[in-house]
């Protein structure tokens, strides 16, 4: 749910989610991790279940439960997770990604992920003042561009057994035709386009973004990252000879560890050469448990025998809370959706329409100029037909929240993870874990399924 909170996934997306599928036959445990932007879970079932039976109950769950979510929200999807991971090298361009891709695909697979692919967009970033100057809003520019910009069905052609389906597809073909888009009409019948209240610009953006760890024997030139799941361990050699014949390199030895965010940052180390460990600290009290997390890493990363450790669900972010004011929404006949349509288009963007350049289809997107710093400025209309500041509905205070929530069983958690040296046992790891955090039973991971956090 493109814009939510860590907070606002787990409520609205994540718990929803994990009530349908704990109802689920054959179920043995859940766990949840809620981020900025989304929220996975995964289902574990238990020994002897039926894989094909329990993947249709699970996508039966999750089509009972989609219609409950937000409109805001993407459809849930089903994918099974890899039992091993295999990472190569690849261009940071999207065409490049997608031809290796569509051909990867082709050997055993369960799944294909980039970080760092550069994905290239237009924006038009308005100026508030300009918006109110005209008397539009945000709104009426996306559902210009939208009305502008729609694909209408023409038909059908058989042809040579062949069924062609027809559509008459109208969008933006130049940068000049999006800026002289009409977006608006105002007194006496002048026009108002998008170049007068917009600054159109080209940029070339990642959704993540490749780190180096510290002192990792890694090589450096990474522009962009593939890491293909792999449904069985013995079928990576077949998958690393083909990336090969792709003309990529495979990195054998190296891992990645997530850290989420806007964008999400994956950062790239030397392959796990000794036991990974895992301590999870359940409770109610999100804020609590966070603070446990933070307190034992401290202490974690500088332990004798540890190479490396991290927490989920510990991690806070600076952020802004915008609480709208119902009774001065209701005296201003204000629809508190037009009100969080509006924040979300701002902070986040908007896509409107695509752009097609040469062989490159890019995103038409409406943002707003310097972000949230102007958003007390913008425009929102009432069902009256006014035109108000969104200041006067929305109050906006400077918060410090979770960047990510995780879920053990329904309830909330901390899992705190640390990585040995290659002579460290296992034993010693526990051991270590169970002293940072009180009360927890430390367990053993499989090394090969720690880099399974989605990009």
């Amino acid at each position: 749910m493109p814009g939510a909170s860590a907070a606002e996934a787990e409520t609205q997306l994540l718990e929803p989610i994990e009530q349908a599928v704990s109802q689920v036959k054959g179920v043995h445990g859940l766990r949840g991790h809620a981020t900025e932007g989304g929220a996975a879970v995964d289902v574990t079932f238990r020994r002897g279940v039926d894989v094909l039976g329990a993947k249709q109950a699970l996508q039966a769950a999750l089509s009972s439960v989609s219609a409950a979510l937000p409109t805001a929200a993407e459809v849930p999807y089903l994918a099974e997770r890899p039992r091993a991971w295999v990472l190569a090298r690849v261009g940071d361009q999207p065409q490049l990604y997608d031809r290796v891709r569509a051909e990867i695909e082709r050997a055993p697979v369960a799944r294909v992920e980039q970080c760092g692919v550069r994905e290239a967009r237009i924006v038009a970033d308005v100026v508030p003042v300009k918006l109110a100057q005209f008397g539009l809003t945000l709104a009426d520019i996306a559902r210009t561009f939208r009305e502008a910009s729609l694909g209408i069905p023409a038909g059908r052609i058989d042809a040579d057994a062949s069924n062609l389906q027809l559509r008459v597809v109208n969008r933006p073909t130049s940068y000049d035709q999006i800026a002289d888009t009409v977006v608006g009409v105002v007194g006496g019948g002048a026009t108002v386009k998008l170049r007068d209240v917009a600054v159109l610009t080209q940029r070339s953006e990642a959704t993540c973004l490749v780190e180096l760890a510290s002192g990792g024997a890694i090589d450096a030139k990474l522009p962009a990252l593939m890491r293909v799941g792999i449904r069985a361990p013995e079928d990576r050699a077949l998958v690393e000879k083909e990336l090969t014949k792709l003309g990529l390199v495979a990195l054998k030895d190296a891992a990645t560890f997530t850290t989420p965010g806007r964008p999400t940052r994956v950062t790239l180390v030397a392959a796990p050469i000794g036991p990974v460990v895992e301590a999870v600290l359940t409770g109610d009290d999100a804020a609590a448990l966070g603070e446990a997390g933070r307190k034992a890493l401290a202490g974690l990363r500088e332990a004798p025998g540890v190479a490396a450790a991290w927490c989920r669900g510990c991690e806070l972010a600076p952020g802004q809370r915008m609480e709208i004011d119902r009774a001065a929404a209701a005296e201003r006949q204000i629809r508190v959706e037009t009100v969080a349509h509006t924040l979300r288009a701002a902070l986040v963007g908007e896509r409107v329409a695509t752009f097609l350049e040469r062989d490159l289809e890019m995103d038409v997107v409406v943002a707003v100029e310097e972000g949230e710093t102007r958003w007390g400025e913008l425009p929102i209309r009432s069902e009256d037909g006014k035109v108000h500041r969104l200041d006067e509905v929305v109050k906006v205070t400077a918060t410090t929240s979770p960047r990510d929530l995780l879920h053990v069983d329904r309830r909330r958690a901390v899992a705190v993870v640390v990585r040995g040296h290659a002579k460290t046992p296992a034993a010693a790891l526990q051991k270590l874990l169970a002293a940072a955090l009180p009360g927890t039973r430390p367990h053993t991971v499989d090394a090969r399924l720690v880099d399974g956090e989605t990009w």
